[in-house]
């Protein structure tokens, strides 16, 4: 985002999410978003035929915004930081639409349209995201030692620990 009006918005957004009160991990966490949501920008603009970033018409480009998704997986992203992501953009969407930037072109119809579109890709992401989820606690339950083995080795430790210390 080249313009200053861009940036100056964002900059708002980041004031809006930071949260004095909170903790250091919370503060980090503003500043995470803040700049996801100009990471999320700046892709939507990507062969946006007329680049006049002060009219926001990019955040109109729901044809690529629908392969944001695809284009985090690309870069290796797990499905669960994916609806993250996809669920700040939701977010900072939200606070755009409620707090409109100073030259904005984008109508309250053509939000209302992404924010659906970008419901929409959540509500595909979350089906991937229970069936990664699954996966992952398959994964982990195969590196967990087995309670009969355990008992066993507690039994066998009981023991030898009295030989061991004698």
């Amino acid at each position: 985002m080249c313009c200053i009006f861009t940036d100056t918005y964002l900059e708002e957004y980041g004031k809006y999410l930071y949260c004095p009160e909170g903790t250091k991990k919370m503060r980090e966490n503003s500043v995470s978003k803040a700049s996801r949501a100009k990471v999320f920008l700046k892709f939507l603009t990507l062969g946006w035929p007329s680049i006049k970033y002060w009219t926001w018409q990019s955040i109109f480009n729901v044809p690529l915004m629908k392969t944001y998704p695809a284009t985090l997986r690309a870069a290796g992203l797990a499905p669960t930081t994916i609806v993250l992501y996809v669920g700040q953009a939701i977010s900072f969407i939200e606070y755009f639409r409620d707090t409109p930037a100073k030259y904005s072109r984008v109508t309250n119809g053509q939000l209302v349209m992404v924010t659906r579109e970008l419901r929409k890709l959540m509500k595909d992401l979350n089906r991937n995201v229970l069936g990664h989820q699954s996966l992952v606690k398959q994964g982990k339950q195969l590196r967990l030692v087995a309670k009969e083995d355990l008992a066993k080795c507690q039994l066998l430790a009981k023991g030898k620990i009295p030989s061991l210390l004698t």
